[in-house]
């Protein structure tokens, strides 16, 4: 087998990579908002309410405002998860209102 070489990631092209080492360097529910958000987006692109982009549009807003804190207790995780969830929920609403009130226009 011949050398192998690597380069450096582009942030642009894989956003989550990024967004996963932010996870990893933050720790405590970081990880829990990241995949609560994350299974959201997807559900939402899946069901066509957003192009595949958005699944990290989404995600970075659940990182970016649902605080992390200490993951000492299942509670703690699990409460994260249920905020995250509902944040990015209102935040589809929110779209869909936006999209529905446009058209309507």
């Amino acid at each position: 087998m011949g050398e192998l070489e690597f380069q450096s990631l582009d942030d642009r092209t894989f956003p989550s990579v990024r967004m996963a080492m932010e996870v990893v360097r933050t720790g405590g529910t970081a990880g829990a908002i990241y995949n609560a958000a994350n299974e959201v987006a997807v559900q939402a692109f899946l069901e066509q309410r957003i192009d595949f982009g958005g699944i990290f549009d989404l995600v970075e807003q659940g990182l970016r405002e649902i605080p992390a804190r200490n993951a000492d207790r299942l509670d703690v995780v699990l409460e994260d998860d249920a905020a995250t969830r509902a944040f990015i929920h209102d935040v589809l609403d929110t779209m869909d209102r936006r999209t529905v009130s446009t058209i309507d226009r």
